[in-house]
C-alpha cells in the first residue's frame, strides 16, 4: 500500500479494520479454522496463521492471485454445517450473483458462536471478477445478516476520505490522450494519486454519517 496507489485510501481503512477484527474473531479460539470465501490472492492468510488458524481458500476458479484450496460458488458451499470458527469474505460480495444465498451459506457452515467477518463497497467503479452486481448500504448489510445472533456493520472512511477516493477512481477512469506515451501517463497518475491520499488521511479522523467508501460487517451466529 503506497500514496501512489489508487486504492490506497480504502486498502489501509479495510487492513486495519480488518485485521482486528480477525483478531478478535479467533482469540481465544482452540485449534480455529477458518474459510476464506472468494480467497483471490488471501491477503489476511499471514494474519490467520499468526492466531494459529489453519485455513481453507475457496473461490470461483485457480486463475486468481494465489491458487485456491477448493473451487467452488458461494451460493454453494461444499462444507459441512457447523464447521469453521470463522468465514472471512473481503471485497466479494458485490462480485456474486445472490448476496442473501451466500450470507445465508456462510452462517450454515460456521460453527455455533462462529463469527462471519465480510466486507464490501459502499461506492466504488465498475469493476469485473466476473461481474460486478451490486454496491451496499449499513441497513443493507444488516439486513443480510438478520439470521444470526449478534451483527454490527462499521464503515471505513469519512465523507473527506470518501470524497478523495472517488477523486483517485476518477484519475483511474481517465483515458490516455493519444500525445502521451503509456509510461509517462502511468507515472502521471501514480503522482496525481499522492495529494489526495495524503488530504485523505490527514482528515480521517471522526465517525462517518454519509459516504462510505467501504463496509465491514461483523456477525456472530
Amino acid at each position: 500500500m503506497r500514496l501512489t496507489d489508487f486504492d490506497f485510501l480504502h486498502s489501509t481503512e479495510n487492513w486495519r479494520q480488518s485485521g482486528r477484527a480477525i483478531g478478535r474473531a479467533l482469540a481465544g479460539v482452540k485449534n480455529p479454522l477458518a474459510l476464506d470465501l472468494g480467497s483471490f490472492s488471501s491477503p489476511f492468510r499471514e494474519k490467520i496463521w499468526s492466531m494459529g488458524a489453519r485455513l481453507i481458500s475457496f473461490d470461483i476458479s485457480r486463475d486468481g492471485g494465489r491458487l485456491p484450496d477448493v473451487v467452488g460458488f458461494g451460493e454453494e458451499l461444499p462444507f459441512a454445517s457447523d464447521s469453521f470458527d470463522m468465514v472471512l469474505c473481503t471485497q466479494v460480495l458485490e462480485h456474486v450473483s445472490d448476496p442473501w444465498l451466500v450470507v445465508s451459506e456462510a452462517r450454515r457452515v460456521l460453527k455455533p458462536r462462529g463469527v462471519l467477518l465480510l466486507s464490501t463497497h459502499g461506492i466504488w467503479i465498475r469493476h469485473g471478477c466476473p461481474n460486478d452486481n451490486w454496491r451496499f448500504t449499513s441497513d443493507g448489510l444488516l439486513a443480510l445478516a438478520e439470521n444470526f445472533s449478534k451483527a454490527d456493520v462499521f464503515r471505513q472512511g469519512n465523507n473527506f476520505v470518501g470524497l478523495m477516493q472517488c477523486l483517485n477512481l476518477a484519475i483511474k477512469s481517465r483515458r490516455r490522450p493519444a500525445f502521451l506515451p503509456w509510461r509517462v501517463f502511468r507515472a502521471l497518475k501514480s503522482a496525481a494519486y499522492v495529494l489526495p491520499n495524503i488530504l485523505g488521511r490527514l482528515l480521517s479522523g471522526g465517525k462517518s454519517r454519509g459516504l462510505a467508501q467501504n463496509y465491514l460487517l461483523v456477525a456472530k451466529k
